[in-house]
């Protein structure tokens, strides 16, 4: 079972219906990695209705907040799921679909601008659905080892110091030249 308002509501969930049920809720964090939004409240729900929680979708950020995530999840017992495994153009997902030469013209149109040629859409669509074979995919093995926390990955820390986000120690003794 999910909640409504893109199944981050729960207020309605008083009891299991079944003793065969979950409930799922989705998690983006747009902040930091030391900054993540709370779950509490869903695991709070969870003990009070004895019923497991699980993470229907999770991701759109980048490799240093899906580690942290998936790390944050695991240590509170939830199992995730990503989203999207895939997307066009990318490199925060673990696949990238190739976009077609003249996919830009497909987008215009679907937000009201000129219809491409019949031609034209043909030969895109037809190198799309092309372009969408796994075999034809970009492959980022960095992001899929950050939302497994395993190495080698490559994450960004740049303004990051040992007590968090913006946080820099002076050092014990000062060196003037």
């Amino acid at each position: 079972m999910e909640g409504y308002n893109w199944a981050n509501n729960w207020s309605e969930f008083k009891e299991k219906f079944d003793d065969n049920m979950f409930f799922q809720f989705h998690y983006y964090c747009w902040s930091r990695p030391d900054h993540l939004n709370s779950i509490q409240q869903f695991l709070d729900k969870r003990k009070a209705l004895n019923a497991p929680v699980w993470v229907g979708e999770t991701g759109e950020q980048g490799k240093a907040i899906y580690w942290a995530t998936t790390q944050y999840f695991e240590a509170n017992n939830i199992g995730w799921s990503f989203w999207p495994w895939k997307k066009m153009d990318t490199e925060n997902t673990p696949y990238s679909i190739n976009k077609p030469e003249n996919w830009g013209l497909i987008s215009a149109f679907s937000k009201g601008e000129e219809k491409p040629s019949k031609e034209v859409a043909q030969k895109t669509l037809d190198e799309l659905l092309q372009n969408i074979k796994l075999a034809n995919f970009v492959y980022f093995p960095d992001v899929v080892n950050a939302l497994f926390r395993r190495i080698p990955v490559k994450i960004e820390a740049e303004n990051y110091g040992p007590d968090g986000y913006n946080c820099f120690h002076r050092p014990l003794f000062e060196h003037q030249v």
